[in-house]
């Protein structure tokens, strides 16, 4: 669990999801986290490393049939 007060004082913050994968929160409540409508470093940093990974690696995952 993190509290609002956190979330407020945090350099950066993002969340996780499968289709989201990884997405900078730059906002909460109205508050700008970090720099004013930026991504921080460590977010970046994350979000290249993991699509990186997800393009070279066969075994992480499964392609989806066209919709008939």
């Amino acid at each position: 669990r993190v509290s609002l007060s956190e979330f407020y004082c945090a350099d950066e913050v993002f969340t996780t999801g499968t289709m989201g994968e990884l997405t900078p929160v730059t906002k909460i409540d109205g508050r700008v986290i970090g720099r004013e409508n930026a991504r921080g470093a460590v977010t970046e940093l994350l979000q290249r490393t993991y699509k990186e990974a997800v393009a070279t690696r066969d075994d992480w995952s499964t392609e989806i049939p066209p919709f008939a």
